[in-house]
């Protein structure tokens, strides 16, 4: 009842909060249709990055997002999967280091 209802209100917050500082952040990205609960599926390829690039240039930056590779070699390529079932802050936090992660290594 009110708790599904409340924790269903926090992560359309939630994806809201990742589809806006995508788009502030790193506005090259595209974020597929959330169909997941809490998943988001972040296409990162117009960064020029590789899967193995970009794993490794986020967990230099502190955060661990899963590398697309994980769940098809091909087809994941350039892609990162977000979590986002986390306080706010947390899914910020995570936002600004995949930015800085990127503009480091861009090409």
């Amino acid at each position: 009842g009110a708790w599904l209802d409340g924790l269903l209100e926090y992560l359309d917050a939630a994806r809201a909060i990742v589809k806006r500082e995508l788009q502030t952040r790193l506005p090259e990205a595209a974020l597929s249709p959330i169909e997941a609960t809490y998943m988001g599926w972040i296409d990162l390829r117009a960064y020029g990055l590789t899967g193995d690039e970009l794993t490794e240039a986020t967990h230099a930056e502190g955060v661990a997002l899963t590398n697309g590779t994980f769940f098809d070699s091909e087809l994941g390529e350039g892609f990162l999967r977000i979590n986002f079932a986390c306080p706010h802050s947390q899914t910020l936090k995570a936002l600004e280091l995949l930015e800085r992660a990127i503009k480091k290594h861009e090409r």
